[in-house]
C-alpha cells in the first residue's frame, strides 16, 4: 500500500483547522488515532499518520585522528561522525555544536561532520566532545548523543 500522507483538516465554528492529535470515543473512551486509512480506487492507502518528534542517534560515539608531523605545525582531522534522524518531519537542519574542548567543527550545518585542529607545535593532544542539534519542518528539536573526540600529532614523526 502507498501512503498519501495528506495534512488533516476539518471544519469547525466556520474556520478550517489542522489536526495534529485526532482522537475517538471507543466504549466512552477516549483513545489517540494512529493511523488513518481511506479506500480510492479500489485499494485502501494511508491519509494520516500521527506525528512522532524526531529522535537523533548518532553512528559512532568516539572520533579520532592522528597526525605525523610535516613542519613546525600540523592540522589532524577526525573521522567523520553522521547524525541520523529517525521520525519529525522532514525537512531537517543540523547543526553541531562544540560542547567542549578547542577544536574546529569541519561541517557544522550538514548530517556529517568531523573535528579538526591546528596544534601549534609539536607533539600534543586534544581532547572534547561534540552534539548535533536537529530541527525538523515543524519546529521541533532534538538533540544527539555527545560524541567524544581525540585528536594526537606526534614529536618525532611517529604515531604512537
Amino acid at each position: 500500500m502507498v501512503p498519501i500522507l495528506v495534512t488533516l483538516t476539518i471544519k469547525t465554528g466556520g474556520s478550517w483547522r489542522t489536526v495534529t492529535a485526532p482522537s475517538v470515543r471507543v466504549s466512552g473512551a477516549w483513545r489517540p488515532v494512529q493511523n488513518i486509512w481511506v479506500r480510492s480506487g479500489g485499494s485502501w492507502r494511508q491519509a494520516f499518520a500521527a506525528y512522532v518528534a524526531p529522535t537523533v542517534s548518532v553512528d559512532r560515539d568516539y572520533i579520532s585522528g592522528y597526525g605525523i608531523p610535516n613542519g613546525s605545525a600540523q592540522t589532524v582531522a577526525t573521522e567523520v561522525v553522521a547524525a541520523l534522524v529517525a521520525n519529525g518531519r522532514a525537512p531537517f537542519t543540523y547543526q553541531w555544536e562544540l560542547l567542549d574542548g578547542a577544536g574546529i567543527i569541519t561541517s557544522a550545518a550538514t548530517a556529517s561532520t568531523g573535528v579538526r585542529y591546528n596544534f601549534p607545535r609539536l607533539g600534543g593532544t586534544m581532547t572534547g566532545s561534540i552534539r548535533c542539534k536537529v530541527t525538523d519542518a515543524l519546529g521541533t528539536v532534538s538533540y544527539s548523543p555527545v560524541v567524544t573526540y581525540y585528536l594526537q600529532v606526534s614529536e618525532e614523526g611517529t604515531v604512537s
